[in-house]
């Protein structure tokens, strides 16, 4: 009994590992969010005084979004990868348990082989719920992101932001709107039709 409790131990660390990791994600996400924010001030700013200064702190910042915004995605990659190898071993490693068990044991332990398996059962199965509940809450700290561009999708990577102020997905990723690069920083962008005709009719005011 005390090796199979070991075998489980080893594996009851991932829940504990997912919750740190969301925290991290929610420290991380927090963080990107007050400097979209702070550029999105900035980029108004620079349109009106076409400051250097201005221009350098938009270029830093918008450098420091990215890279928290790829380490988001490099430690939500690192979560889903140590729970499905958790979920993948552990089955694994319990079919080969049976499988020694069932052919090493002798017909007087059949009842000490049965309460061996109702014991490895529940305990796989609380591990698998906590391992599902984990799951349930980095897909819920996903969902409470703020959504930007056409995908409706948090935000990661190279993204530009909609020069209509009134525009309501604000910031896009560069691959959504087929852009191999960012705009020059003197023209202009707008995301659709609408918001060009619309931004162009208030900067005329």
């Amino acid at each position: 009994m005390a090796q199979l409790e070991d075998y489980f131990d080893r594996q009851s660390h991932v829940p504990q590992e997912v919750t740190r990791s969301l925290r991290l994600i929610k420290e991380l996400d927090e963080k990107v969010t007050k400097i979209q924010l702070k550029l999105t001030s900035l980029r108004k700013q620079y349109k009106q005084q076409q400051s250097e200064k201005t221009k350098l702190e938009i270029d830093q910042l918008y450098e420091e979004s990215v890279n928290l915004s790829q380490e988001k995605i490099n430690i939500s990659d690192k979560v889903y990868e140590v729970v499905d190898n958790a979920v993948q071993q552990l089955d694994n490693d319990l079919k080969k348990f049976e499988e020694n068990l069932k052919s090493s044991m002798a017909p007087d332990h059949k009842r000490r082989f049965l309460i061996l398996s109702k014991y490895q059962k529940e305990k796989r199965k609380k591990i698998n719920q906590e391992i599902e509940q984990s799951k349930e809450i980095f897909q819920n700290a996903s969902q409470s992101e703020p959504l930007y561009c056409i995908c409706q999708k948090p935000s990661f990577g190279q993204m530009v932001m909609c020069d209509n102020q009134l525009c309501s997905k604000e910031w896009f990723h560069l691959e959504c709107v087929k852009l191999k690069d960012f705009p020059p920083e003197n023209d202009p962008w707008f995301c659709s039709a609408e918001c060009r005709k619309e931004g162009k009719g208030r900067m005329k005011k």
